[in-house]
């Protein structure tokens, strides 16, 4: 029973910690782009167009929401894992009995 509870532990613990990992990932190309979409918005002055057509205050409203989204998303699942970490220690099957 202890071996089954250890694997399926140490199973979550490894999906969570891929998780966070691609959304680590996820959040950090999603800002690279972005910069990069503004720098050329600025530095090309395409952002005239943009205010022009009314689209400036979308994307920039739009890119805080995903952003604040998956900021989020990454202090869940890194709860998530203390969490299970903390319950796999205080699970009675996985400590020795006196």
């Amino acid at each position: 029973q202890w071996e089954n509870s250890q694997a399926r532990y140490n199973k979550l613990l490894s999906d969570l910690e891929e998780l966070i990992k691609a959304t680590e990932e996820t959040l950090k190309s999603y800002e690279a782009l972005n910069m990069s979409f503004a720098y050329d918005l600025y530095n090309e002055e395409m952002n005239e167009i943009m205010e022009e057509t009314g689209c400036m205050e979308a994307y920039a409203e739009n890119f805080k929401q995903a952003h604040r989204s998956l900021s989020k998303k990454l202090k869940h699942l890194k709860k998530s894992r203390h969490e299970v970490q903390f319950q796999m220690i205080m699970d009675t099957i996985n400590q020795p009995p006196n």
